[in-house]
């Protein structure tokens, strides 16, 4: 069974963050994810691992070799 994910509040812009593709790109269009994929991604100065789930205000995201991907799951009071 899966953890729920570390609620991680809003992303503060002075810190170091990855981008988050809030458009649904498939991946190969992802800039990162081919000849420079990043081991990770980073959210408020957090480094995080590939498959890491964190929540921010409303949303879901997983890490995706240097992006964060949201994650919708098709339920809206838990997302």
């Amino acid at each position: 069974m899966t953890s729920s994910p570390a609620d991680v509040g809003p992303q503060n812009p002075d810190l170091r963050n990855s981008p988050i593709a809030w458009e649904y790109l498939e991946e190969e269009e992802w800039v990162g994810t081919s000849d420079e994929e990043q081991p990770g991604c980073f959210f408020n100065g957090a480094a995080y691992q590939v498959g890491s789930l964190i929540r921010c205000d409303d949303a879901v995201l997983e890490c995706r070799n240097g992006f964060w991907k949201p994650v919708v799951t098709g339920d809206p009071e838990n997302p």
